[in-house]
């Protein structure tokens, strides 16, 4: 992602790197959203207007920028296998990259882990968002 583009990319892979998904949100472009699944066809699809500022409110949080990592501590437990979430995110002005195993694992918990908590509540709406706009509920399920 570049510097003006608003917008996120959301890659989900196994534990050995083998994609699972991906996401792709482009608030300038026609065809807003691009998904699929690893070996499927990719999609497109173009966000309603309220759909398209609720994405650009969601990016704004201050919170999501200004941290190397998600907070460990937060994590509720430690597994060996399962998912890797590689998010990168941006506002028009300041991108994040994010990179967290299991990430459904993590509390949120604003006060202890504010980093932690406003990716996975960033994460939860924009699932809301997109499986109201047509991306399929089965594609999303692990996000968060």
């Amino acid at each position: 992602m570049e510097t003006g583009e608003i917008g996120i990319r959301y890659k989900l892979v196994d534990a050995w790197g083998g994609r699972i998904c991906t996401v792709k949100i482009n608030l300038s472009a026609k065809n807003q959203v691009h998904y699929w699944k690893a070996g499927g066809k990719r999609k497109k699809l173009t966000l309603p207007p309220d759909a398209v500022e609720k994405v650009r409110d969601l990016l704004q949080d201050p919170a999501l920028y200004g941290f190397k990592e998600l907070e460990q501590e937060a994590a509720c437990f430690e597994i060996l296998d399962g998912t890797i979430s590689d998010v990168t995110y941006t506002d028009g002005k300041q991108v994040q990259e994010v990179y967290a195993g299991n990430l459904w694992a993590y509390q949120v918990d604003p006060g202890k882990w504010p980093h932690t908590a406003a990716v996975k509540t960033m994460l939860q709406s924009l699932r809301e968002i997109l499986e109201k706009a047509g991306v399929p509920a089965e594609l999303l399920s692990s996000w968060v």
